[in-house]
């Protein structure tokens, strides 16, 4: 079995063929779909379901954003957003929440 580090390798290349491959208007469309499948997987409850449906979300996901030419500023805004976070939960904590 590869390292980490060679399994993103790969994920990415496979992310960025198949951006080349669809249109953005064929992914967005397969996105929404995707989306649906999961709040449906989300409201069955069941893991494994939920897990499969989460990762169709994020490949197509990312597989739009190439295409848009923005990973880069998603992930900035991720770290933005999730540092944001952490200090709404310091602050909670702060205040005894």
């Amino acid at each position: 079995m590869g390292s980490t580090v060679e399994a993103d390798d790969m994920i990415e290349s496979d992310i960025v063929s198949i951006a080349r491959h669809y249109d953005l208007e064929h992914q967005e469309l397969k996105l929404i779909e995707e989306m649906g499948e999961l709040a449906d997987a989300i409201g069955d409850g069941e893991e494994s379901h939920i897990v499969e449906e989460s990762a169709d979300v994020i490949l197509v996901l990312l597989e739009t954003m190439v295409q848009r030419g923005c990973v880069d500023g998603m992930f900035a805004c991720m770290a933005w957003k999730a540092k944001r976070t952490l200090m709404r939960i310091d602050a909670e904590e702060a205040d005894g929440r």
